[in-house]
């Protein structure tokens, strides 16, 4: 099963996670615990 991110090329859309001011509290993931493992986007 790929759980990849949709592609952003072609958009207007970005990785908030990419912005140079973007603080993830040590925490990058978007699910569960948040752990770098559980990114979904």
């Amino acid at each position: 099963m790929n759980h990849s991110p949709p592609p952003l090329d072609g958009t207007d859309l970005v990785d908030v996670s990419a912005l140079p001011n973007f603080d993830d509290g040590g925490r990058p993931g978007t699910c569960g615990n948040c752990t770098a493992r559980n990114k979904l986007d």
